[in-house]
């Protein structure tokens, strides 16, 4: 287990493949939860029981440490498991791993706007690939923080990002689906993965 904390949140990564690849989708999210569990109770320094975990009923997960309110997601990618968690607010992960991800057709199209497909046209095979997956982790990791899963419609949200730049931050070229709010990073070549992240504080 790896464990990261800095003054605004806090991250863990969690490898233990041939374990992951034994679980079934209820056994994978139990034990995403009991690590996520873990994390918070080691970064806040607190007993088991101060740390309790729920679900909203818009369907994203949120915990408590000592009453207080923390926004938390999970993902995991081929054994290795990614939590994020920001007092006060709302908060999305995606990892996907580099190789092996599926950029189809199919897959373009679930994720990308027309405009985005576009753009996608003008770009060399790398970068296109990488355009792909920064998009849907981005994506999913906003459907994963406000509840709506896979059926956000991701076409209906634009990202501009110069590829050629080293900057993390995105910006929506639409708001639909948002309201100007949230905050999106991405970054690759991370331990050869793709991470989304978005959050915003809450209002």
């Amino acid at each position: 287990m790896r464990l990261q904390l800095d003054n605004h949140g806090i991250g863990l990564r969690s490898s233990n493949s041939h374990h992951a690849r034994l679980l079934d989708v209820a056994e994978r999210q139990r034990f995403g939860q009991a690590l996520l569990k873990i994390l918070l109770q080691l970064h806040a320094q607190v007993d088991e029981g101060d740390v309790q975990l729920f679900v909203h009923g818009t369907g994203q997960p949120y915990a408590t440490i000592k009453g207080s309110p923390y926004g938390v997601s999970l993902s995991h990618s081929r054994g290795s498991w990614y939590a994020a968690a920001l007092p006060d607010a709302q908060v999305g992960i995606d990892v996907e791993r580099r190789w092996g991800f599926p950029a189809t057709l199919p897959v373009e199209r679930f994720t990308l706007s027309d405009w985005e497909q576009c753009q996608r046209l003008m770009l060399e095979e790398e970068p296109a690939q990488a355009f792909l997956r920064r998009r849907w982790t981005l994506k999913e990791a906003y459907a994963k923080a406000t509840g709506q899963g896979l059926h956000f419609p991701f076409p209906s949200l634009s990202f501009q990002h110069q590829e050629h730049l080293n900057s993390a931050y995105f910006t929506p070229v639409n708001l639909m689906g948002t309201d100007g709010t949230w905050m999106y990073w991405s970054a690759e070549d991370i331990q050869d993965c793709t991470f989304g992240l978005c959050w915003r504080n809450a209002v």
